[in-house]
């Protein structure tokens, strides 16, 4: 729910910029999919739901974009050693982390501080005051 603000903006406002993402998500879930034998639903369902997220987050401001497109590279990484080259998935753990927790903490602050921007309500954690 804290991305939802975000359909009216950003990706989702500029469709050549839309059309080249979602081709380019497409690709992408589609060479996952095909490696995923009995997943491949699943694989779908899942990637479209990132796609979605990221569009979202678009709209909201560059640092969750950032933190979006981490994201997704971080879920990528699992794919990659889940599906497409699986002896190297004990070689991405560090890899997976190192942007997982960024994209984790971008997700969070980038909506708290547009609903502080918003809102005009001043944030005490993003003031510093805890």
């Amino acid at each position: 729910m804290a991305l939802w603000p975000g359909r009216r903006h950003g990706l989702l406002s500029r469709p050549k910029a839309l059309v080249a993402y979602a081709l380019a998500m497409i690709a992408l879930i589609g060479l996952v999919a095909s490696q995923a034998d009995a997943l491949w639903l699943p694989v779908v369902v899942y990637g479209t739901s990132l796609f979605v997220m990221v569009a979202l987050a678009s709209g909201i401001s560059r640092l969750t974009l950032i933190g979006a497109l981490l994201f997704v590279g971080s879920d990528l990484t699992i794919a990659y050693g889940a599906f497409l080259d699986p002896a190297a998935a004990e070689r991405t753990g560090a890899l997976i982390m190192a942007s997982y927790l960024p994209a984790q903490l971008l997700l969070v602050l980038g909506p708290r501080r547009w609903a502080a921007r918003v809102t005009r309500v001043p944030d005490p954690y993003l003031a510093g005051r805890y």
